[in-house]
């Protein structure tokens, strides 16, 4: 029930509807990702990769969202 936001900034959130409340998730994404990816796994985790930078500096990285 709660929702990963991560993309236009360096650190993704965790939106908790319950509550109406947000919080950062620990760890950043090196730099502010602009039209990434995010892919659920069979296993709860969140794969988030490509998208560019501020600069229009296309990612090659990956990063996993580990619940």
């Amino acid at each position: 029930g709660k929702v990963l936001i991560a993309g236009g900034a360096t650190r993704a959130e965790i939106f908790d509807p319950a509550t109406k409340r947000f919080s950062y998730v620990a760890g950043n994404l090196g730099t502010t990702r602009l039209f990434a990816t995010a892919t659920r796994l069979r296993n709860g985790q969140v794969l988030i990769t490509g998208g560019y930078d501020d600069s229009t500096a296309v990612s090659s990285n990956a990063w996993l969202y580990r619940v």
